[in-house]
């Protein structure tokens, strides 16, 4: 048979942070991931135009196993698989810093991910701006679909 084998590679990420990916031979048949173990049960990326990203992942025949939500904290989010079945969660950066979730608390780097957002045809990007312009507080527990 096959000599086992593995290859390694690394991706960096903004703020210094690095993935490290194994692909490793003879491949052996993933298992099932629950969510809601204890341990590690995901990875999360924040990104620009949530439904965009979807959209896209769908178009490419990622599985998604949910379609983009708003949390009760006020972002929204959804998780796919990769070919591994290992959850992935991607959320949208402009609420996390609007909030400061896991980063810290700038307005106006939200302001310019709402407006790069908007640029591109994301619809609650667009909402965040109104309420920029109008002055008008975003409420995390109704997100801007509350404002409609």
């Amino acid at each position: 048979g096959e000599a086992p084998s593995c290859k390694i590679a690394w991706i960096r990420v903004p703020g210094g942070g690095v993935l490290e990916i194994f692909a490793f031979e003879p491949q052996q048949p993933p298992g099932a991931v629950p969510w809601n173990r204890v341990g590690l049960t995901h990875i999360s990326f924040n990104v620009r135009n949530l439904q965009r990203w979807y959209d896209y992942l769908v178009s490419k025949g990622v599985e998604c196993v949910s379609r983009p939500e708003r949390s009760p904290r006020g972002h929204s989010f959804f998780f796919a698989k990769d070919f591994d079945g290992n959850l992935i969660e991607l959320m949208d950066l402009g609420y996390m810093y609007y909030f400061g979730y896991g980063v810290p608390r700038d307005r106006v780097r939200a302001h310019g991910l709402f407006e790069q957002a908007a640029a591109q045809g994301d619809e609650d990007a667009k909402q965040a701006l109104y309420c920029y312009r109008k002055n008008i507080s975003i409420d995390p527990g109704a997100g801007l679909r509350g404002l409609q």
